[in-house]
């Protein structure tokens, strides 16, 4: 039986191209997963720090309308001072 050796010299070259594709494709994949995992933590971060943020603002305009409620400040300037702190953050 004879090869013909044109075709299995042609055929190896598809296969290995094919082959390398497939790594190529696969180590791209991998790439992009990992890239989101990052992106995803990062985001966390970012959202918890500014949810810290948020709150310290909000503890700081509590405790800035409880300093006016003593001094006998009026209801309506209390609620603008609230108000405002909310604003900001």
């Amino acid at each position: 039986m004879k090869l013909n050796n044109k075709g299995f010299a042609i055929t190896a070259v598809l296969y290995g191209l094919l082959i390398l594709f497939v790594v190529l494709i696969g180590s791209y994949l991998t790439l992009l997963g990992t890239k989101k995992s990052r992106l995803d933590i990062i985001t966390s971060d970012i959202e918890k720090d500014y949810e810290f943020k948020k709150l310290n603002n909000m503890i700081k305009t509590i405790e800035e309308a409880r300093r006016n409620i003593k001094s006998n400040v009026s209801w309506g300037m209390m609620l603008r001072v609230m108000l405002m702190g909310f604003m900001e953050g």
